[in-house]
């Protein structure tokens, strides 16, 4: 393999072919609301193209064996996640991930680990439902609305 195509290089393609596979779907979106991801993506795109021809590469480590699996078992948490917030719905579900993601990255367990998926989560809540007019996932096995 030549020395262009390093592994920081092929992930931001992968991530440019994403971002073009999204601009390709922009034009399904309502006039009114596409200039917000239609910036994103533009944006995105330039970033990822000046990553790509930037002369000199960050020096990336390689991972071990525990660190690749610290990152399957995350991927794993957050699929069960998004699995999840359709039956228990957002709340429910965000608290478990945030209180599993806590527990896993082995954060000190006191009252900041007990508070903080709370506000985090109502916070997020709000902002969605109520400032951005998002309708979240009350859940179908349970259902908690404010």
């Amino acid at each position: 393999m030549n020395k262009f195509f390093t592994a920081h290089r092929i992930f931001i393609i992968l991530m440019l072919a994403a971002l073009i596979a999204f601009l390709s779907q922009v034009g399904e979106i309502p006039p009114e609301a596409k200039a917000y991801p239609l910036v994103f993506i533009i944006v995105g795109i330039a970033m990822a193209l000046v990553l790509i021809f930037r002369k000199k590469q960050p020096e990336v480590e390689a991972l071990d064996k525990d660190a690749i699996i610290k990152i399957f078992s995350f991927a794993v948490v957050i699929f069960v996640y998004l699995m999840l917030m359709s039956k228990v719905g957002y709340i429910i579900s965000t608290l478990l991930f945030m209180y599993v993601g806590e527990w896993m990255l082995k954060l000190k367990k006191g009252v900041l680990f007990v508070v903080f998926p709370i506000v985090l989560t109502l916070v997020l809540y709000l902002l969605f439902t109520r400032v951005l007019s998002v309708i979240l996932p009350m859940g179908t096995w349970i259902g908690i609305n404010f």
